[in-house]
């Protein structure tokens, strides 16, 4: 989930978002008060990790049941009870309702998509979803083709994990390998060189044993057994990490070692920066620094190796989106970086989060 776009609050919904749907203790209706307001934190950037105080109790009542909550700057989607409810904007049919135009206040089914849905994802202007042997997509993922209703992708049988870049996706099965389609103009796809549009998922070659995936704003990254990274894409900004700035880089490259001690769990993407959780429960970041998203102590420069986020350990999860990043760490606090301009490190954010939860409890 990275559209290219300013970073909003979608970073931080996503984090307390897990929260909320029962996966940390982590309660945001006690984070934001009582009465459900909250002071913003300010205004800027914040280069390293800003701490949110909150409660330790899981959100009760029908929020419970959200398994799973994605949001960009224009629409926001969750899954619950093998079926996703999306609102927002509409303008490319990035709500899978079935028309294309105008704003949903309220969660809306999406029609068409099976039963038993276990994940999904949004880029920029579109939304996948996958069961355990099926993947679907709407919106627009393909410049002239708007698809405001879910289709079947032909994918591999055996989808384990979505990846949704800004405009292209990717999947990990579950032997290991990953697919991925849509634009390829920075070579995101990893297929080894650049340009065009594929239609339908195309294996990345000489990429094998891979646990976790993301995808950025045109880049995309993934986490192997053998506890290294590897990523291709865009690299501007040093986001695949390899230790140069060449771009792009069209097929898997290597990320920097993190050290012999230190081997990456999970992989999350912003636009133009990556950061991965590593076995040591601590996070390591490359690519833009400019406002700060590396969680290095300062604002620039880009860095294309892994550096350390100041002051963070026992990270149990860690989420990116735009060039704003959250963690939540032991005992269920959230530590925010980056792009802090529209006071998204801060508690007014809280504010939406607990109205997309009560809106999505009412629609049921």
């Amino acid at each position: 989930m990275h559209p290219i776009r300013d970073s909003a609050r979608a970073a931080l919904l996503l984090a307390v978002a897990a929260a909320a749907c029962g996966r940390v203790g982590f309660d945001p209706i006690a984070a934001a008060g009582p009465d459900g307001s909250g002071t913003p934190d300010g205004v800027g950037t914040a280069d390293a990790p800003s701490e949110l105080d909150g409660g330790t109790g899981v959100v009760d009542g029908p929020y419970r049941r959200c398994a799973e909550l994605k949001s960009d700057e224009y629409q926001t989607c969750a899954l619950r009870d093998g079926e996703v409810w999306c609102w927002g904007d509409n303008a490319d049919g990035q709500l899978g309702t079935g028309g294309i135009g105008g704003i949903s206040t309220t969660p809306q089914p999406v029609l068409g998509l099976p039963t038993g849905v276990v994940e999904h994802d949004l880029g920029a202007f579109h939304a996948c979803a996958r069961t355990d042997a099926e993947v679907w997509c709407w919106g627009r993922l393909d410049v002239e083709m708007p698809a405001p209703t879910p289709y079947r992708v032909a994918a591999p049988p055996d989808p384990a994990e979505l990846a949704c870049g800004g405009y292209h996706a990717c999947l990990r099965t579950r032997g290991g390998e990953v697919w991925c389609w849509g634009r390829n103009v920075d070579g995101q796809l990893g297929l080894g060189g650049t340009g065009g549009f594929v239609a339908t998922p195309t294996r990345v070659p000489g990429l094998a044993g891979v646990t976790a995936l993301a995808a950025g704003g045109f880049h995309t990254c993934a986490a192997r057994t053998d506890g290294s990274v590897s990523c291709w894409g865009q690299n501007s900004s040093g986001q695949v990490g390899d230790g140069t700035f060449v771009d792009p880089r069209p097929a898997p490259t290597a990320v920097v070692a993190f050290g012999a001690a230190t081997l990456a769990k999970a992989v999350t993407a912003g636009d133009w920066f990556t950061c991965a959780r590593l076995a040591d429960k601590t996070v390591r970041c490359w690519g833009q620094n400019g406002y700060g998203q590396l969680g290095a102590g300062a604002v620039g420069p880009d860095r294309s190796s892994p550096v350390a986020v100041a002051g963070l350990a026992a990270v149990a999860d860690v989420f990116s989106s735009d060039d704003t990043s959250c963690a939540i760490v032991a005992g269920g606090a959230l530590s925010c970086w980056g792009n802090n301009f529209e006071g998204q490190i801060g508690e007014e954010s809280l504010i939406q989060i607990i109205t997309y939860l009560k809106s999505l409890g009412d629609a049921r």
